[in-house]
């Protein structure tokens, strides 16, 4: 019997940091993270694994908070708008100065034995809890939950069973996650100060899974694409069975960068709302379709406005001339999932829109793109 049981499957995105506003390149990412989900569901017993508290820890995000108290001790974040904490970010990074470990880790400690975030968090991820309602993802308490994570001490531990790590705090030196035998250079995990990377936040969280599922879908940023074959090769060691999907960030005006830097003013959720005058299921489709399939695997053209108008326009008229199914959806999508084991979302949108008559469009639209 135990042979005739589905698939089980891990989609493991990494976490976007609730630091910021959420942008196209945000938007993207939840977006295809949805559709894996969904569409995977399908065919295979799937869980997704994304919690903040398990990278709040981490240096990007702690580094912040930091800042917020030392500048503006006074802020009240309970009715702050998610621009004006992405203001604030974007003015901590133009700062430059790099803060030492000694006055992080009051915050480090009190995110990973209380799972506490900053009030800044707490309301970004309140607002975020509306726009996962509008773009209607599988979970809107998204990044709230999830199981219990390694502590960093544990992880060493773990990893130097496996030979997996060259442990330096005896001598007070850093920690590195060793995979030269593979012919991969060290890499860092943890400073000689004891400040751990984002890097122990992912296997700490990923390892004690490693023999709960038969397959685990990695996505990422591909800005992170080294670190993240060195999780895949990690999760192997411990007999996972891993493949890596990589998100390419949204240009906007031609300039594909990271929301520290800015530039995503006029852009947020909230913004497009406004300038994109139409119901909710339409613009979630649209979104859908936009985000991943027009923009492509590779994002190569910049996120236009006037464009996400015209893919309203299509989201319409698909959702009115879709006939009744010929083709029957589980058996359709256990054809993209051939091979993989997961179904990809760029070729399943690019499935939806060729309106054949071997693709359950409409059974697509009611239970992939709802």
């Amino acid at each position: 019997m135990s042979d005739l049981r589905p698939p089980r499957v891990l989609v493991a995105p990494i976490t976007i940091s609730p630091t910021k506003p959420l942008t196209p390149t945000h938007a993207r990412f939840l977006l295809i993270i949805d559709v894996l989900y969904r569409a995977t569901a399908h065919i295979a017993d799937v869980t997704c694994v994304y919690d903040h508290h398990a990278f709040a820890a981490g240096h990007q995000t702690v580094a912040f908070w930091e800042y917020l108290d030392r500048t503006c001790p006074d802020a009240d974040f309970r009715h702050a708008t998610e621009e004006e904490i992405g203001e604030l970010y974007v003015r901590h990074h133009a700062e430059g100065a790099r803060v030492p470990y000694s006055r992080l880790e009051p915050y480090v400690q009190r995110a990973r034995s209380a799972r506490w975030l900053h009030p800044s968090a707490l309301r970004l991820l309140d607002i975020w809890r509306g726009h996962y309602r509008t773009l209607n993802l599988f979970d809107t308490e998204l990044g709230r939950h999830g199981p219990p994570v390694l502590s960093d001490a544990e992880l060493v531990e773990v990893l130097a069973d496996r030979h997996l790590c060259i442990d330096g705090r005896p001598v007070r030196a850093p920690v590195y996650l060793d995979l030269t035998a593979q012919g991969i250079p060290l890499r860092g995990l943890v400073s000689a100060a004891g400040q751990a990377n984002y890097l122990t936040c992912v296997l700490g969280q990923l390892i004690p899974l490693a023999g709960r599922y038969d397959l685990f879908v990695l996505v990422y940023d591909r800005g992170l694409r080294e670190d993240y074959l060195l999780v895949e090769r990690v999760l192997r060691a411990f007999g996972a069975r891993a493949v890596r999907f990589e998100v390419d960030r949204v240009p906007i005006g031609g300039v594909a960068a990271s929301s520290r830097h800015g530039g995503w003013q006029g852009f947020t959720l909230d913004a497009l709302r406004r300038q994109v005058d139409v119901d909710e299921v339409t613009l979630r489709l649209a979104l859908r379709l936009y985000l991943i399939a027009a923009l492509g695997r590779g994002a190569s053209g910049s996120f236009r406005v006037e464009d996400l108008r015209r893919w309203v326009h299509r989201a319409r008229r698909l959702k009115a001339t879709t006939d009744a199914d010929t083709a029957t959806l589980s058996p359709f999508l256990a054809r993209l999932a051939r091979g993989v084991g997961y179904v990809d979302p760029h070729r399943l949108t690019a499935q939806l829109l060729t309106r054949s008559d071997r693709v359950p469009s409409r059974q697509l639209l009611e239970r992939v793109y709802p």
